[in-house]
């Protein structure tokens, strides 16, 4: 799957050098992950629940994941860079999507049964990309790489 094989690299970010992951996404797993982070969004950043200029920010962070995600779902798959915020934000995304879409036994479609197992096994991965990103870091600092 696509977050099962992904390596590290020091980048130029836009707070200066950091460490990002990169991972080859098929377009299935691009489509399920922008629908799990499009109902994210849909979720938590309603117009009129925006109240501060970090919730603003933070959607733009999810926006701009999104149209990421969606240029790859819509091609046969890509190379995708990360940093670790997003790395995390679309674990988290994964993880909130199951916990809703999955919370009881009633029937679901094929396709959104299909999502949902799929993003199990997104999910996870992501996760331990998160934590392993702090091996990363560590590892870039001793080395001079990143402040």
């Amino acid at each position: 799957m696509s977050f099962a094989s992904r390596n590290f690299q020091v980048v130029d970010g836009p707070a200066g050098r950091e460490v990002a992951m990169s991972a080859l996404v098929s377009s299935a797993d691009a489509r399920a992950l922008a629908a799990a982070l499009g109902w994210r969004r849909q979720q938590q950043f309603l117009a009129p629940a925006m109240e501060s200029a970090d919730e603003v920010l933070a959607m733009r962070s999810v926006v701009a994941l999104l149209d990421v995600l969606e240029v790859v779902a819509d091609g046969p798959g890509s190379p995708i860079t990360l940093n670790r915020d997003q790395t995390a934000l679309l674990a988290e995304g994964a993880q909130l999507y199951i916990a809703d879409r999955d919370a009881d036994d009633g029937y679901r479609p094929p396709a959104e049964r299909e999502r949902l197992g799929r993003l199990r096994t997104l999910g996870d991965q992501l996760f331990d990309a998160v934590t392993d990103f702090a091996g990363a870091v560590d590892e870039a600092r001793a080395n001079g790489l990143v402040a």
